[in-house]
């Protein structure tokens, strides 16, 4: 799969592909080697992580869009201005109870929560935010809304409703905030 940091999703939330307000936002723990790969296009499909372009087991990383300042694409860079992208290769995921390196395996990761896509969009407020923001990197205050929605459930605090993790036939956008 490809996720993204918060700063690094709002490429996809707010300037590539828009969001349907029907699908969900998984927030996932995630533990990784941090020796950056190149960057892959992933997708999950049959229960694995399918990846072209990647580099073995290293899970890849990059600036968004592979734009900013840092070197590579910002594949060792702080991304401070677009935010991250990771790719995590199926071939690096550790087996359940094994740490990270453990017979070479790069990244675990486990869902934390999900909330439906339109409670941040629109309930939230991300999708003015995102058209004020839009071509003015970076994009602190649509990174704000989103972390907040996905920290918590508490709409006093910006949260979202809990939707259900996981379930059939249900489109999901990936973050690891």
């Amino acid at each position: 799969r490809n996720v993204g940091d918060a700063l690094g999703d709002m490429a996809f939330f707010c300037d590539i592909a828009g969001m349907d307000a029907t699908q969900f936002v998984t927030k996932w723990a995630v533990e990784a080697d941090s020796a950056w790969g190149q960057y892959a296009f992933c997708l999950y499909q049959g229960g694995k992580n399918l990846c072209w372009g990647h580099t073995g087991k290293q899970v890849g990383r990059e600036s968004a869009l592979g734009l900013g300042a840092g070197a590579a694409q910002g594949q060792c860079s702080s991304n401070e201005e677009t935010g991250s992208w990771i790719s995590f290769p199926d071939i690096g995921e550790c087996p359940a109870g094994a740490a990270v390196g453990t017979e070479g395996c790069t990244w675990k990761a486990k869902p934390v929560r999900s909330v439906l896509a339109g409670c941040i969009i629109k309930d939230r407020g991300l999708q003015e935010m995102c058209s004020q923001e839009r071509g003015h990197a970076p994009m602190l205050r649509s990174a704000a809304i989103f972390v907040a929605a996905l920290e918590t459930s508490d709409p006093g605090r910006g949260g979202c409703p809990d939707a259900p993790l996981g379930g059939p036939g249900r489109a999901e956008w990936i973050v690891e905030v």
